[in-house]
This record gives C-alpha cells, structure tokens and sequence, in this order.
C-alpha cells in the first residue's frame, strides 16, 4: 500500500532542443523503474509518466472493521459462543475484504513533462504538472535539470525563477 503523490508544477528553461529534453527522460526510463513509474506515452515534445499503486484506505478500513468484530466477539464475559461465531465469521469476511481490495483497488499518479522552444534563450521552455511523489520530483530535478531537491512544505510547487529562494 502506498501514499498518493503530490501536486506538483514546475516550469524552468534548459538550453537542450525540445526533442532532446523529451528523449533523455525517455532513455533514462530504467531509473523511473526504481521509482514505481512508467512511460505512458510520449512524442517528441511530450512525455507522460505514470504511476499505479493500491491507496492506503483500501486495505486499512476492512482491517479495522475486522479487528472490531474479533473484539467485539471476545470482549466480556457475557460474551456467548453464539456471540463469538457470529462476530468470527464477520471478522474473517472483512478480511477477505481487504485482501481483495488490495488486490483490486488501484489508484493512479500521472506527471506530464512538456517542453518547447524557447525563442528567448534558444533552448527550451520545460513544464512539468501533475502528482508525483517527492522521490520522482527530487530524481527528475536534481539529476535531468539540476535543480537542488527542496525540503520543507509536503507540497511541491516550484518556479526556476525562485529556485534561489528555495
């Protein structure tokens, strides 16, 4: 079971063409790997990266309602034998509820990296938005952009203009 990732949008200026930004991160797709994150799509100037996980919720709700009714079945000694079958029984459905909630229930995080050209510089013009956990941000910046990886707030909002603020 896994978090969901956070917001995150960031726009910053490299002096590789567009195509170039777009096919290294497609080349380095086996450090993506590592990270749980896999190329949806991509084109020359657009790459979609995608990431499937089983939410939090999905296996921890049935666990709890299950250690409810196993305690409820053996709380007290007015609990009777009929009591304690019953609440068993219920026990043991709802874990077999989360069992199939894990294995069913899948949530996913998608990052889109854009990039054009930039008259200005000559280079390009990169934009990245979407949900991303903090490792895939950190990876992406530090090694591909060399953006230094930011600590602090859990969400991920950045502009390379403020990259010395940060």
């Amino acid at each position: 079971m896994a978090a969901p990732g956070k917001p995150i949008s960031h726009e910053l200026k490299t002096t590789s063409p567009p195509e170039e930004v777009i096919r290294d991160l497609v080349v380095q797709a086996d450090g993506l790997d590592r990270l749980g994150y896999k190329i949806e799509q991509h084109t020359a100037t657009m790459a979609v990266l995608a990431r499937r996980y089983t939410p939090t919720i999905a296996g921890a709700v049935p666990l709890g309602i299950a250690a409810f009714f196993f305690l409820l079945g053996t709380a007290g000694p007015s609990a009777t034998v009929e009591t304690a079958e019953t609440a068993g029984s219920v026990a043991r459905l709802c874990l077999i509820a989360a069992f199939v909630l894990w294995l069913v229930v899948k949530s996913t995080d998608r990052v889109t990296f854009s990039a054009s050209a930039d008259d200005d510089a000559g280079g390009s013009r990169v934009s990245i938005s979407g949900t991303a956990t903090p490792a895939l941000r950190d990876y992406i910046l530090a090694r591909r952009f060399e953006v230094p990886p930011r600590r602090g707030p859990a969400t991920i909002a950045t502009d390379a203009r403020k990259k010395g603020e940060s």
